[in-house]
């Protein structure tokens, strides 16, 4: 099982799936460390993050807290750094977009 970012363009019309990682992987990693650092959206990313046009910002703003504390724990997280960055750019295409809706789980 994995976790994804999903976006439906234009009522479903066509659909776009940014993969993340394992399922396993944000319930072992992403999510305590999301915790950990007082992120209140990364961590449901195990189960089921909404992303809305409201919370775009926030999401990035996690989203650059967890990256940032990935680096510091060093070169194992190379592979998650570069999912970070994939959702961010997935992200901020979002919010130059209309007539989606998407959701990260």
């Amino acid at each position: 099982m994995s976790s994804d970012l999903v976006i439906e363009w234009d009522g479903g019309d066509r659909v776009e799936v940014v993969p993340l990682g394992s399922h396993r992987l944000m319930r072992d990693y992403w999510r305590p460390l999301a915790i950990e650092l007082g992120l209140e959206l990364v961590p449901l990313f195990y189960s089921c993050c909404p992303v809305e046009p409201d919370n775009l910002n926030r999401l990035l703003d996690e989203l650059t807290t967890f990256r940032a504390a990935t680096i510091r724990r060093g070169p194992c997280g190379e592979t998650d750094i570069e999912t970070v960055d994939r959702l961010t750019d997935a992200l901020l295409r979002l919010k130059r977009s209309e007539n989606w809706s998407a959701s990260i789980g």
